[in-house]
């Protein structure tokens, strides 16, 4: 007995439904490697722009805090190192250059950096700004001195809140009463090379030296 074996291959449309399904499963492959590519891609970007921001916002609020420290605190007389935040420092003057809840892009300050009771002028006087698209220091030197790169981040809000409380049951009315500081800085920036990437931060500074008088 001859046995006659048939060898049977694919055909032409079976071939391209084969060729087909391959591309539909390799497309969805490269779809969901791309979508996690461009998912880390931005939490990176993200996660860059909040280091870049959160470093200036731990700046200025950390130096803020020392606003008004005077090394003497004699009660006898005014404290010097009020008037970076004062027009004038007298009983029942107000402890702000401006009005509360006005918001300023702007905030200067004076403590006694070097802790000898005595206001050395200029030396002891600090700040931050907003210049341009920047965030902008002032040293000891009474040199402004940039600490965003505009080249990385772009700030395009810095907001300093003044709020003056009085939590005591006769306000701030002399002689008797507390006057308590807060500061409220809101710091907005974007990524230089994605303006879609963009963030808020929001600190509220309570001033360590409240007025009592």
């Amino acid at each position: 007995m001859h046995i006659v074996n048939k060898q049977s291959g694919l055909t032409l449309i079976e071939m391209m439904i084969a060729i087909l399904i391959g591309l539909i499963v390799m497309a969805g492959t490269i779809g969901v490697a791309v979508t996690s590519i461009n998912t880390n891609s931005d939490n990176l970007q993200m996660m860059r722009l909040n280091q870049e921001l959160q470093a200036v916002m731990t700046l200025m609020t950390r130096d803020t805090r020392r606003a008004g420290h005077w090394a003497n605190t004699d009660p006898l007389f005014p404290n010097p190192f009020a008037m970076g935040l004062v027009g004038s420092y007298m009983p029942g003057g107000t402890d702000w250059t401006d009005s509360n809840n006005i918001a300023s892009t702007s905030r200067t300050f004076s403590y006694d950096a070097d802790a000898d009771g005595i206001d050395d002028g200029n030396d002891e006087e600090f700040g931050f700004r907003l210049n341009g698209n920047q965030v902008e220091m002032l040293d000891s030197n009474n040199a402004w001195l940039a600490l965003t790169d505009p080249t990385v981040v772009n700030v395009t809000n810095l907001a300093f809140t003044v709020d003056v409380w009085c939590p005591s049951n006769v306000g701030c009315i002399p002689p008797v009463g507390i006057e308590v500081r807060e500061l409220t800085i809101i710091l907005t920036g974007v990524l230089a090379n994605d303006v879609n990437v963009s963030r808020t931060l929001t600190e509220i500074v309570r001033l360590r030296n409240d007025r009592v008088f």
